[in-house]
Parts: structure tokens; sequence; C-alpha cells
């Protein structure tokens, strides 16, 4: 610039480096912040599932002690209440994807190259989320088998 405007006044002088960075500083503030709140709401619905079914477990202690008691496999009752609590979370799944296409076009103006009934993204939310209620569910399920059918009886 001196070679050309040896009497030019440059001030603010800048890398295209930092420009890139300055003008996706706000951007990458949404997205941190977006993610952040995504992994808050996964542990809550974690928590949430959890807490449900493990106070459901623990409602139902003398049923599925009677069950054992009368000769019910530990893998019977496993299967009973995941697939409770897993019916739960498909319940929940079903209308969380109801809702994300009916705010998709909303949603597809916040984020850049979405669709806003992107298959893909759509599947792997529903198998994260599946897959995380049905830890969530397996937890309390197991501790439901592991409880011996006469301290079950006696429990009440």
């Amino acid at each position: 610039m001196r070679s050309l405007a040896s009497d030019a006044a440059i001030a603010d002088v800048h890398t295209m480096e930092e420009l890139v960075m300055r003008a996706m500083a706000e951007p990458r503030l949404y997205v941190i912040l977006l993610v952040s709140f995504a992994c808050v709401a996964l542990v809550l619905a974690v928590l949430g599932i959890y807490g449900v079914v493990s106070h459901g477990v623990s409602r139902r202690s003398q049923e599925i002690a009677i069950r054992m008691a009368l000769g019910a496999r530990a893998a019977d009752v496993m299967r009973l209440v995941l697939r409770q609590g897993m019916a739960t979370v498909g319940v929940g799944l079903g209308i969380g994807l109801t809702v994300a296409l009916a705010l998709g076009t909303t949603l597809s103006s916040l984020l850049y190259g979405v669709q806003p009934a992107d298959p893909p993204t759509l599947i792997a939310v529903v198998l994260a989320l599946a897959a995380v209620g049905l830890v969530a569910t397996w937890l309390p399920a197991r501790r439901a088998v592991a409880v011996r059918a006469l301290d079950g009886l006696r429990h009440e």
C-alpha cells in the first residue's frame, strides 16, 4: 500500500484470518450454547427416565418378588421392566419427532445447510435418545432382578 500511495492514511489493518475469526465469533458462540443446552437436556432426560422407571420398579417390588417366587426367570422380569420403560420412551420419541417436524421450518432459518426434515439428523437423534432411554431403563430393571424374592415379600 505504501508503494502505491505513500501519503494515504492506513488504519485498522488486520489479516484475513483475523477478519474471518471475527466474522465467525457470533455463530460459533451460538453453536457452543446450542450444544451445551442440548447436553443439559440429554442429561435431564436420562435422569427423568431413570427416576420414573426406578420409582415404578420400587413401587412394584412386591409384585416382582411374587413373580420371582412363583418361578419367573430373571430374564422375563428384566424384559417386562424394559418393555414398559421403553414404551414410555417410544411415546416421548413419537411426540418429540412430531414436534420437531412441525417446527422444522422455523428452525431451518437458524441452521445453515439443514433441511426442515433432514432424515439423517432425525434418525441419528432418535437412535441416540432411544439408546439413552434403554440405558436409563436397564439400570432399574437390573436392580429389580437382583432383589431376592423373600426380601421383596418381607418388604411390606
